[in-house]
């Protein structure tokens, strides 16, 4: 069975199979308003959501959530999750998909939607996975044959990235599969021609831009709840569970 959901206890990758379908994954993004006496409403929005996911299981033995538990214990570690469907969307945090803040021009991007363009600079570090297809993708004005910058893939030889033929704003896209779990980092070695990157797992590179969903992230676990389903003497009982997972970091 594919698991929509992968967690990460002791750097090992574990699939959590038997999740029920309907799966909330809810943003928790701080605001503050107020109201002038003009009439004028202001809002701040904190940059961040810190999202949290509530996963529930159907009439399954304790083995199915038996890390979940472990992880909510507190004994594990650093514990993390992979959203797959997330993954395959945009697993970049949405602060490193595009320059902010840095002075540096933007580009057209898809739809023509104008973009603010990386520095030279280190555009994100991410965990991936032994044996998945990745695609790394962006929004250049670079010329034919040039280098926007360099993919690192664990302790590998960095590899340039070059630019697509023609001229003028547009995609480009490279694909990797590591041998091992790894980080990766790409670095931008030209500034004000790169924004709108996009890295994705398993998933056809099919789309032009979708905004990064940060995955995987550090999690806190809920302990798990159940509910008992079926008590078999001789054999290990069944129940209903649900847990809570919460963005931290």
């Amino acid at each position: 069975m594919v698991a929509a959901f992968m967690l990460s206890v002791g750097d090992i990758w574990i699939p959590l199979t038997g999740v029920q379908r309907g799966a909330t994954r809810a943003s928790d993004r701080a605001t503050g308003s107020f109201v002038t006496l003009g009439g004028t409403r202001y809002v701040q929005r904190a940059r961040r959501a810190p999202r949290t996911w509530s996963l529930a299981y159907a009439a399954k033995d304790p083995q199915a959530i038996a890390w979940l538990a472990h992880a909510a214990n507190g004994d594990a570690g650093e514990v993390w999750l992979l959203d797959r469907m997330a993954a395959q969307a945009n697993m970049l945090d949405p602060r490193t998909t595009a320059g902010r803040l840095n002075g540096q021009p933007s580009i057209a991007t898809a739809l023509g939607v104008p973009m603010q363009t990386f520095g030279v600079e280190t555009a994100f570090t991410r965990r991936v996975r032994a044996g998945q297809w990745y695609h790394l993708s962006g929004w250049t004005t670079r010329g034919s044959g040039a280098e926007i910058g360099t993919l690192t893939v664990g302790a590998e030889t960095p590899v340039s990235v070059i630019a697509p033929t023609g001229s003028g704003a547009r995609r480009w896209s490279v694909a990797f599969n590591p041998d091992a779990d790894a980080t990766v980092t790409f670095a931008i070695t030209s500034a004000a021609k790169t924004t709108a990157l996009r890295l994705t797992e398993s998933s056809v590179d099919q789309y032009e831009w979708i905004p990064g969903h940060n995955t995987p992230c550090r999690v806190s676990v809920s302990d798990p709840d159940g509910v008992l389903s079926l008590y078999r003497p001789g054999s290990p009982p069944l129940s209903d569970y649900t847990v809570t997972l919460q963005e931290v970091g």
